[in-house]
């Protein structure tokens, strides 16, 4: 079993810019039931870095407020691709960079901290 300490948590988090340990911690407790967070905990220690492509192949319809853990939102809207998506090796270096990117896009859509706090109570 691993554990993980305050450096491994708020990477985890992109640093301290999501709450997925959090989600972690309230599974675990069974007030809430979800499985993204733990598709992302087993990539995270496996040194893994999922990518989410500017465009997309799918189209996401829960976020109409007809999903099971979401209300009506469009902050994770995507434009469908019009042709497959071609795939090619990523260096370290460029996934640091998307580590980033991601940091940046969970600080721009980072709620208040009020918000959250209702969002995980």
């Amino acid at each position: 079993m691993v554990h993980f300490d305050k450096k491994m948590i708020r990477r985890f988090d992109f640093g301290g810019t999501y709450t997925y340990w959090k989600q972690l911690e309230l599974n675990k407790s069974g007030k809430i039931n979800t499985w993204f967070v733990f598709w992302y905990a087993n990539m995270f220690l496996r040194g893994g870095l999922a990518l989410f492509p500017s465009v997309s192949l799918v189209k996401n319809i829960g976020f109409d407020n007809s999903g099971v853990h979401c209300t009506a939102t469009s902050n994770y809207d995507a434009k469908l691709s019009e042709r497959p998506i071609t795939l090619m090796s990523i260096a370290l270096s460029e996934s640091i960079v998307r580590y980033l990117h991601h940091v940046k896009y969970y600080s721009s859509i980072r709620q208040n901290l009020a918000t959250r706090k209702r969002r995980w109570q």
